[in-house]
């Protein structure tokens, strides 16, 4: 592996002697220490970002759920006037082709 870069940070679960799971963030690196090479880590405690994360997709399903299935029609327009996003209702009832892909377009 030598010449390989390999990451410094790393996502793990650590178990505490009580058999307690949790989530960790370790960001390691070769540091020089009174002139000697040597490792630095330092060890994060990620349980409250994981579970923000996790309702935060939650939230996300939810909403995206409510949008496609309401019964009104529903539109997002950018800045630019353009479409950026309709529900299915809005498919339906104007006749849209919802062609999905980088730049939403809708015909």
């Amino acid at each position: 592996m030598k010449g390989d870069a390999i990451p410094n940070i790393y996502e793990i679960e650590i178990v505490s002697k009580y058999g307690l799971e949790t989530p960790v963030e370790i960001n390691a690196s070769r540091i020089e220490y009174e002139g000697r090479p040597a490792s630095m880590a330092i060890i994060r405690d990620i349980a409250e970002r994981k579970q923000t994360n996790e309702k935060m997709k939650q939230s996300e399903e939810k909403y995206r759920d409510l949008f496609e299935n309401a019964n009104d029609a529903i539109c997002i327009i950018g800045s630019d006037l353009k479409y950026k996003d309709v529900n299915n209702k809005t498919v339906e009832m104007f006749w849209l082709h919802k062609r999905r892909n980088a730049s939403h377009e809708y015909h």
